[in-house]
């Protein structure tokens, strides 16, 4: 089975374990429109069915990361049902499958990314931006509401109070600032872009795909509970982890004194706690 994206609007390379999905609108600043918005749905949706890959990093043609949801499709003549019931949609195709998707993610900041564009960056596990990249969290500048998963993820990166006033002012600032607040985790030359997140990609590529995957439900699932809940959970998935091929492979690389090799070895389910 071929992994495509169905759109020359979303180009995809899948290169040593790596899938690279790059946003390919650079004369709209990479705007999310809806055939960009579906190529993105089926791409995630198919993902998991190909072992092969073992890590993402999304990326922008041109000028810019995204620029954020296409105005050129907003359409105030839609009811209310309608905006809900499209939204929902993207929601639950684009925003949620990204971030519970069962591979370690890079978003590779080229520019300027806006709006639900910073949304599809948090979205990813780890975001490195160029230095000329630049930021807005610039809903209100529409008049409308922080969207795409930007009300929790923004919080949880920059805290509450960042998170508030980004959201109320809607201002511009850079990647050094990016850095500082915690919005993204390194910035580099825009030369060096490329290659750091390809050099990033790899190396979570060679890591165990399933316990990755059960680190970032992990992850979500610890948040909202109290500490002795967490620690259930915890408790629950070491067992699971230590019972799995790949801890098996690791140990066995680490006592034979050589690199452990997951691929291809089957990968344990991510805990559910009881009750959830």
């Amino acid at each position: 089975m071929t992994l495509r994206t169905g759109s020359e609007l979303l180009g995809l390379e899948v290169d040593g374990g790596v899938a690279t999905l790059t946003l390919n609108r650079p004369a709209a600043r990479n705007a999310l429109n809806m055939e960009v918005k579906a190529a993105l749905a089926r791409v995630l949706a198919e993902l998991p069915r190909h072992p092969e890959v073992r890590a993402l990093v999304l990326t922008g043609s041109g000028p810019a990361f995204s620029a954020g949801g296409d105005v050129k499709e907003f359409d105030p003549s839609r009811t209310g049902d309608q905006v809900l019931a499209r939204h929902r949609w993207l929601l639950q195709s684009v925003y949620l499958p990204l971030v519970r998707l069962g591979l370690p993610t890079v978003a590779a900041v080229n520019g300027l990314a806006f709006g639900a564009g910073v949304s599809l960056m948090l979205s990813c596990d780890i975001a490195i931006a160029s230095e000329d990249a630049t930021f807005s969290l610039a809903f209100s500048r529409m008049g409308l509401v922080p969207d795409c998963g930007a009300l929790w993820l923004l919080p949880r990166a920059v805290g509450p109070r960042r998170a508030r006033e980004l959201l109320l002012t809607a201002r511009r600032f850079g990647a050094a600032e990016a850095l500082e607040l915690g919005l993204v985790e390194r910035v580099v030359p825009a030369g060096e872009l490329t290659g750091a997140a390809a050099e990033l990609g790899a190396a979570l590529a060679r890591g165990p795909r399933g316990a990755l995957a059960m680190t970032k439900r992990l992850l979500e699932q610890t948040g909202p509970v109290g500490y002795a809940e967490a620690l259930e959970i915890e408790a629950q998935a070491v067992a699971v982890a230590m019972a799995s091929a790949e801890h098996a492979e690791a140990l066995d690389a680490f006592l034979g004194k050589r690199d452990a090799d997951f691929a291809g070895l089957p990968s344990v389910e991510p805990v559910v706690p009881a009750g959830s």
